[in-house]
């Protein structure tokens, strides 16, 4: 089965009943440079506040660059101090959970050498939609899908956004379930 495939099953078998009239979830793929521009017109270098649309471009740049196991563009999203706390394949949280709730990296190699681990299982991350709130935003229904076919829904997918740096500051994606197979 193709990765897009198993994509769209793991959609199709995550979304529930009633949720999707009008809507579509989100793969994070948008054209290769878009994300540098839309922060930047949503905030002007320089400056410490802006709008959330800035927030919401720097989340969906993150998501294309997971998804297309770019680590230069991810360089450029994540803050040189940025915090990671997610869930890994075999985690879950609230605890009790198998190895813990999440993972926690500080710094952008180090964080960096993690997403570059999970890129080995094949993990692709997709969503439904990104709700801005002050200073980020948040990937809504955000789900993990692995190549081996199996899926991860997490219960928070939160990004915090630095407006002057145009970066993620703290990124905490947080599993509800182990990653499981669906059928």
């Amino acid at each position: 089965m193709t990765a897009t495939a198993l994509v769209a099953l793991a959609v199709l078998t995550w979304i529930p009943a009633g949720c999707t009239s009008g809507s579509k979830h989100q793969v994070g793929q948008g054209p290769a440079n878009t994300h540098t521009s839309a922060i930047a017109q949503s905030n002007p270098p320089g400056n410490g506040s802006c709008g959330p649309g800035a927030a919401s471009s720097g989340v969906r740049a993150f998501i294309a660059a997971w998804n297309r196991h770019d680590a230069a563009r991810m360089r450029l999203v994540l803050s040189p101090s940025v915090l990671l706390d997610m869930s890994t394949k075999s985690q879950r949280y609230p605890l009790p959970s198998i190895t813990g709730g999440h993972e926690s990296r500080q710094g952008r190699a180090i964080v960096l050498h993690f997403i570059r681990q999970q890129w080995k299982l094949g993990e692709r991350l997709v969503y439904k939609r990104i709700q801005p709130f002050r200073d980020g935003a948040w990937a809504t229904q955000l789900v993990a899908v692995y190549k081996d076919g199996s899926v991860q829904r997490m219960a928070e997918a939160k990004f915090a956004f630095d407006c002057t740096t145009h970066s993620l500051t703290h990124v905490v994606i947080s599993a509800s379930q182990v990653a499981a197979l669906h059928q």
